[in-house]
């Protein structure tokens, strides 16, 4: 997998959005959604199918050093939630120090946290809410979004945008 995202990120614009996760995110069609709605910025979806937080680190900062993004959206937790003795204070806090990490090397870099794709995880999802402060933005998607594709994308679209968004393009 690595070899093949280091082709795509020689030919990638610099300063664009890096979309991050686990398996949910690997197969969320955001390239797809994008050619439907007006959205100006390029995403580079660089997930891993079934990565869990505490392995994915290293590809998500090697992803982050390639592409210098000016967005970043981590959306992991997917699989991390599903393994036995799953604890969510640990979860958040190697989301933290992922985040601190981007924080570091990239400033200025908006970094936001989608909510963990998987049934049962408001205690996983609080748990990230309260890690967030100044270094991320938490995005909260509906229940009935967390379903739907459509739904995660109108919820994301206006985050995605590089530009202002003007009202009539905020219910696209």
């Amino acid at each position: 997998m690595k070899n093949y995202y280091s082709v795509l990120n020689e030919c990638a614009v610099k300063n664009q959005v890096l979309f991050a996760g686990s398996t949910f995110a690997h197969d969320f069609p955001i390239n797809e959604l994008m050619q439907d709605f007006d959205v100006d910025a390029r995403v580079y979806n660089r997930s891993e199918k079934g990565a869990k937080l505490a392995d994915a680190r290293d590809f998500v900062m090697e992803q982050a050093e390639a592409l210098e993004p000016s967005k970043i959206f981590l959306c992991f937790g997917d699989e991390d939630i599903k393994a036995e003795g799953f604890l969510a204070g640990e979860f958040s806090y190697e989301y933290k120090e992922l985040v601190s990490d981007i924080k570091k090397k990239f400033p200025d870099c908006q970094i936001y946290i989608l909510p963990v794709m998987a049934d049962g995880a408001e205690e996983a999802d609080n748990a990230l809410k309260n890690i967030c402060g100044d270094i991320a933005e938490f995005i909260p998607l509906s229940a009935e979004a967390k379903h739907d594709a459509g739904k995660i994308f109108r919820e994301l679209k206006t985050f995605l945008h590089g530009r202002n968004v003007i009202f009539g393009q905020a219910w696209n």
